[in-house]
This record gives C-alpha cells, sequence and structure tokens, in this order.
C-alpha cells in the first residue's frame, strides 16, 4: 500500500526585500499621504501625483538593474497605471464644465458618464495586463474555475475548505445586507422615496455590474495578478486591500471614513481570495455587483428625494 502524496507546499512568500518594499511603496501612493496632507497642513497639493508617478516609475527603471526588485516590476507597472488612471478621473471630474454639468444633470447621465470613464480605464488596464503578463489567465481576465475550493479561514469561522459556489453567494448577499443597513441609517430615505425608487431597479442592476467589472479589472485583477506570484497569496491579498479601501478615503478626517475603509478592505480582501482561488474575476465581480446594489440604490434614491 502506498502512502498517499503530501499536499503542495505554500507558495513561498518571496524575498523579504521584495516584501517590505511592496507594502511601502503601495503604502506610499495610496491615499495615506493625501489623508496626512488634508490633516496636518490643507488640501492636497497638485505635485502629490508627481510624487507616486515619480516613486513607481523609478522603481520599474531600478528593477531592470536590480534583481532583487525586478520581480516587483510587473506590480510597479500596474500599479502606475491604477494612480494614473484615477488620478485622470479625477481631475477630468474637476474641471469647471464637467463638474456644473455633474451639479445640473439628471442622475443618470451622471453616473453614465463616470461610469464610462472607469470602463475607459479598465479598458486600458487590460492592455497593460496583456503586455505585462502575456497570457490573458496569468492576467486572471477570465470567469476561473466558479466551482474551486475556497480554502478555509478559521479565524473568520471558516473552519473548512467551501466551494466558492456556496461560499461566493453567501458572501454576496452578506456584504449587500451590511451595506444596505450602512447606507439606511446614513441616508434614512421615507418609504415614499424607496417606494418611487422602484421604477429604477433595472438601471440600479446594470449600474452595479458595471462598477463591479471596471473596477475588479482595475483595482483587483491588475494589481493581484503581478503580486501573488512575487510575494505570496496571502501577502498579495492584504496588501490589495488595504489598498483598495484606502481608496475609498473620500476627504475630512481620516476616523471619519474607518469604518468605510475597513468595510470595503475586508471585501476587497474577500474578492482577491476569490480570483486567486478561482483563478478569473467571475466571483469577484459577483460579489462586488451584489454589494453595490444598495449603493446604487440609495444613490438613486437620494436623486428623486431631492427633485429636478
Amino acid at each position: 500500500m502506498t502512502e498517499p502524496e503530501a499536499p503542495n507546499p505554500p507558495a513561498p512568500a518571496g524575498p523579504v526585500e521584495g516584501v517590505g518594499v511592496a507594502w511601502l511603496v503601495t503604502l506610499g501612493v495610496s491615499t495615506i499621504p493625501d489623508m496626512t496632507w488634508v490633516h496636518y497642513i490643507g488640501s492636497v497639493p497638485p505635485g502629490m501625483i508627481v510624487f507616486k508617478a515619480g516613486l513607481l516609475a523609478g522603481l520599474i527603471l531600478v528593477g531592470l538593474a536590480w534583481p532583487k526588485l525586478r520581480h516587483l516590476s510587473a506590480y510597479f507597472t500596474l500599479l502606475l497605471v491604477n494612480v494614473l488612471g484615477w488620478w485622470a478621473i479625477d481631475r477630468v471630474r474637476a474641471l469647471p464644465a464637467v463638474a456644473a454639468w455633474e451639479q445640473d444633470t439628471e442622475w443618470v447621465a451622471g453616473i453614465m458618464a463616470i461610469q464610462l470613464m472607469k470602463l475607459a480605464l479598465a479598458a486600458v488596464t487590460v492592455v497593460a495586463l496583456l503586455l505585462v503578463m502575456r497570457r490573458r489567465q496569468a492576467a486572471l481576465l477570465e470567469f476561473g474555475d466558479l466551482g474551486a475550493p475556497a480554502e478555509r479561514v478559521p479565524w473568520l469561522g471558516m473552519m473548512y475548505s467551501t466551494p466558492w459556489k456556496i461560499f461566493g453567494p453567501i458572501v454576496a448577499v452578506t456584504a449587500a445586507t451590511m451595506i444596505g443597513m450602512f447606507m439606511w441609517f446614513a441616508n434614512r430615505p421615507s418609504a415614499d422615496v424607496l417606494v418611487r425608487t422602484l421604477p429604477l431597479a433595472g438601471t440600479v442592476l446594470f449600474f452595479s455590474l458595471l462598477n463591479g467589472i471596471s473596477e475588479e479589472i482595475s483595482y483587483r485583477a491588475s494589481l493581484v495578478a503581478p503580486l501573488h506570484g512575487a510575494i505570496g497569496k496571502n501577502q498579495a491579498m492584504a496588501l490589495t486591500a488595504v489598498f483598495f479601501g484606502l481608496a475609498h478615503y473620500t476627504g475630512g478626517v481620516p476616523l471619519d471614513v474607518f469604518p468605510t475603509i475597513v468595510l470595503t478592505g475586508f471585501l476587497g480582501w474577500l474578492m482577491a481570495k476569490s480570483m486567486i482561488e478561482t483563478k478569473g474575476f467571475g466571483w469577484a465581480w459577483f460579489i462586488h455587483a451584489v454589494a453595490d446594489i444598495p449603493v446604487f440604490y440609495f444613490l438613486a434614491a437620494n436623486s428623486i428625494a431631492a427633485g429636478p
């Protein structure tokens, strides 16, 4: 009788220097410098984007000559696309004519304009991902194995491996419920407004799907794909989750938005986990889209409450 084969060892976490550099650089180009500047000095200076882009571009060049950083060059390249892409969207929306149009136009047209900009960034990200990762599967640009097992997470109470076709819907419904409760307490729309928002349910679902796919490409696949092979699964999940959570900082005192940052960061961790374990974006897109439904529904309700 033959001995059963030992399970495959976990993927190495990568060089210690690589893990530390990845964390320091990612936090350095996240919204942390913006938060610090706003809190202690004032508005974010225009040169902040120059610092962030210059740091990433410099490290990409250094990686060409320094083997200890070379394995992170792909990640820094996609992170540069992410940082510049979202900065460009913010700059376009800050233009006086665009800002005035967003202020005066109806809710559907305003949200559609934003979603088209996000889709444009997602398209650029897809091109960059394929150029850097070479293969669609390596870039996580496939639906993946939707029935793959979700590895156990003891600290989350998940003591056994569970198929993603079971775990995925649980995560999606739980996230949507929590976000829906948060949106309810934050907005408190009347029952009449909620009822009058029902005809926009199809539009809400459409926007949720659009937002889910664009952000899962630009925030998740673009960063997880080049990173998890370089520094390991757990570090990649944690790092991209923190970056995604911090991206939801919207100004003001950081502690005021801390719950939002934690909730979105944790959800980002789960979606990164799904991408790595299923080798695709299928469940991440589904979870993100379902979680976005209450967000867009309450945004629509607020527009109706505000009137023409």
